[in-house]
């Protein structure tokens, strides 16, 4: 189990969970229980099956939406959600994941390997600056300062080598 990442929920600090938390990285729910309190879980991870109970279960399948799908949920999009991505290339000390919360979306930073690091805004097609003279870098980099966490995190290095833009509407399934 690996515990290392941070969330951050409009909070001056990271919240640094401790065991029992935990994030599992390529692990498959392979049965899944619903009780009165919560789940009771197996999970197969590296050939083998863990059997654990879970008062949360983050589907993070995009927009497969697996597990929600599994449980009845019908997916309606009411919106077009997008991510402005960043990769970073270079010395990368910090290990951990982290989400921090804006007042537009979401941002999520992952180390890629020992020496390179992403950083994205989750937000609103909606949002995104418009016209002719935009500039999506310095509207990026403009949000990205209002962060608690993130900003020092990629100030330090100096971050932002490449921002894509991928626009398009999400379907509704």
């Amino acid at each position: 189990m690996c515990c290392a990442y941070y969330a951050l929920w409009s909070l001056p600090q990271p919240h640094d969970p401790k065991p029992p938390c935990g994030l599992l990285r390529r692990a498959r729910l392979s049965r899944v229980l619903k009780r009165s309190t919560d789940w009771e879980i197996d999970i197969a991870i590296d050939g083998k099956t863990r059997k654990c109970a879970a008062s949360l279960i983050v589907d993070a399948t995009g927009r497969a939406a697996a597990f929600a799908r599994s449980q009845g949920a019908k997916i309606r999009a009411h919106d077009r959600q997008i991510a402005v991505v960043a990769f970073e290339d270079g010395s990368n000390n910090d290990n951990r994941s982290l989400v921090e919360t804006a007042e537009i979306g979401w941002w999520y930073s992952a180390p890629v390997g020992p020496a390179r690091s992403v950083c994205m805004l989750i937000t609103d097609d909606d949002l995104l600056p418009r016209g002719a003279h935009s500039d999506l870098c310095a509207w990026w980099l403009d949000h990205l300062n209002r962060t608690n966490q993130l900003a020092n995190r990629f100030r330090k290095r100096r971050a932002v080598a490449t921002i894509g833009r991928q626009v398009g509407p999400i379907p509704a399934r």
